[in-house]
């Protein structure tokens, strides 16, 4: 990296202006039993991306409360008819419940776990649709029928492998979503590999037994760097700088914080949070935003986010 020049990524929100946003945000999705939470989500990406800028280009999010609210009510249709025609299916066959209960239970667990990657695409699909970087739309090319089996088949490796498939899932994950994502007409990129990242969770975890816990701030450190610094834009890389000792210094006093206030203090962890991951984020300097332009962007509807919203099937 010595010689090399970056554009430093900037974070200039602040407390004083996300607190009133965040309690407001609270304070009217508890009136309205959950239903404000759209607006709240979308009001929260609003700020922060707002606030972000890299190359001195600012983000804007482009979403609003409403299609956020109507894609949760469809997600929610879906997933009720789905558990409907399970309960239909006992009512009008009885005699199922003692005979092949066991399988008919096993289906529907497959068929909410086939779901998962099918949320993530459709969230990735809306979001990056929604979000702007110089004025110049993202987007993302991926189909949940190609991610379907690296997701299915990844989870199912981990879970026999009793976790040590779990750095090459990420990485094929990783690959999959990253490379399907654009900006205009840049393309982003990941090219990790599977063997490296999986020397750095058994260091992680070997040192981290040893340390007793202590050094699990140092495998975030390595564990975010690794992921970061193998994901490029138009073949340039970008950068994470943070040590463990700064993962340190930034989780135990978010951890008191929270304790401390009951929960209250969340906009000062949120806004410490991400001055940390913008403080510590670089893009090579060869990259030239002046080269970016608009390309078309996919019109997609907010379903695939309202699933993943229901099912936190987060990355």
């Amino acid at each position: 990296m010595k010689g090399q020049s970056f554009y430093h990524a900037h974070f200039d929100g602040s407390i004083g202006e996300y607190g009133p946003i965040f309690f407001k945000n609270l304070i009217l999705t508890i009136l309205t039993l959950g239903i404000y939470s759209a607006w709240a989500a979308t009001e929260n990406r609003k700020y922060f991306l707002s606030h972000l800028e890299i190359a001195s280009r600012r983000y804007f999010y482009l979403g609003t409360g409403f299609e956020l609210f109507i894609g949760r009510l469809k997600a929610l249709g879906f997933i009720l008819i789905v558990v409907l025609g399970y309960v239909l299916l006992f009512i009008t066959f009885p005699n199922l419940l003692d005979d092949i209960f066991f399988i008919v239970g096993l289906s529907l667990y497959v068929v909410f776990f086939a779901l998962f990657p099918v949320a993530i695409v459709g969230m990735l699909k809306y979001r990056l649709s929604r979000t702007s970087w110089n004025n110049i739309r993202l987007n993302f090319t991926g189909d949940w029928r190609e991610f379907l089996p690296i997701y299915v088949n990844g989870a199912l490796l981990t879970l026999l492998t009793l976790g040590f498939y779990a750095p090459f899932f990420t990485v094929r994950v990783y690959n999959y979503l990253i490379g399907q994502s654009r900006v205009g007409n840049k393309r982003y990129s990941f090219d990790g590999e599977g063997k490296e990242l999986l020397l750095v969770f058994l260091k992680g975890l070997g040192l981290t037994l040893l340390t007793l816990g202590v050094y699990y701030f140092w495998f975030l450190a390595d564990y975010y760097s690794y992921l970061i610094n193998h994901t490029a834009i138009d073949r340039s890389r970008y950068h994470f700088k943070a040590t463990g000792l700064n993962f340190l210094t930034l989780i135990v006093p978010n951890v008191l914080i929270f304790l401390i206030t009951f929960g209250l203090g969340t906009p000062i962890i949120f806004v410490q949070s991400m001055k940390f991951f913008s403080k510590h984020l670089y893009l090579e300097a060869s990259f030239d935003p002046q080269t970016m332009k608009q390309a078309q962007v996919d019109t997609v509807n907010a379903t695939g986010e309202g699933l993943h919203s229901i099912l936190a099937a987060n990355l």
